[in-house]
């Protein structure tokens, strides 16, 4: 048997063992104020409200892919990735390089976001560094080691723009975001479903300035 097909059947099997086949927990980011109003809309997801703009539930992918499709008022839809405790860069990058990024991220650019608070690792632009180098480093090893669909996997470092392996990514290419928080020592990271804020969703005509994004004006309605 061909040791690419070996590498492309392997990989398909983990997608759907590790991603699509097990329950997940989601992040929905709501407008303030309208937490108990996103929650309603996507109650076939059995959320709960944790916090001022914070609304999480537990489902499979398919599901979580229907909120994203349907809701009108959430901001964004986050999959939780790892918790973990990081005390110094040392921890962060040992479970960093623990975590199969090949089966999250395929085929685009990654944009990292950094939120430190009350830790030891303060320096946000320090942390999303070090994490692009952990997730170069995981990249490259798929590209060697045949993994598919984990080809042209793309990074914004603090200097630039540019592909980890494989062709270079254009800018105009859709991106992936990875919103990592730091708070007491304790590191979270989430990937956003969709890439951009839901409210730029879809193809709009007689776009004119408005006063309010479509995600409030829809649940002010």
């Amino acid at each position: 048997m061909d040791g690419n097909f070996q590498n492309s059947s392997a990989f398909e099997k983990r997608i759907k063992r590790q991603i699509i086949g097990k329950p997940h927990r989601f992040l929905a980011i709501a407008p303030l104020g309208f937490e108990q109003t996103l929650a309603r809309e996507i109650e076939f997801c059995n959320p709960q409200v944790v916090g001022d703009g914070k609304v999480e539930f537990t489902a499979k992918i398919t599901e979580a892919w229907k909120a994203v499709a349907y809701t009108r008022v959430a901001n964004r839809i986050m999959m939780h990735i790892a918790d973990f405790k990081a005390e110094n860069f040392r921890d962060l990058e040992k479970k960093a390089a623990e975590i199969p990024w090949e089966l999250y991220l395929l085929d685009e650019r990654l944009h990292i976001h950094v939120t430190c608070k009350h830790s030891r690792l303060y320096h946000s632009d320090a942390v999303a560094e070090r994490l692009y180098k952990v997730i170069e480093e995981c990249c490259l090893h798929n590209c060697h080691s045949g993994a598919e669909g984990y080809t042209t996997l793309g990074t914004q470092s603090l200097s630039g723009s540019y592909p980890l392996c494989g062709d270079r990514v254009q800018a105009e290419d859709l991106s992936q975001n990875l919103y990592v928080s730091l708070i007491d020592d304790r590191c979270t990271l989430w990937l956003d479903l969709a890439g951009e804020e839901l409210y730029k969703r879809g193809h709009e005509r007689f776009v004119n300035d408005a006063p309010l994004k479509e995600t409030i004006a829809a649940a002010m309605l």
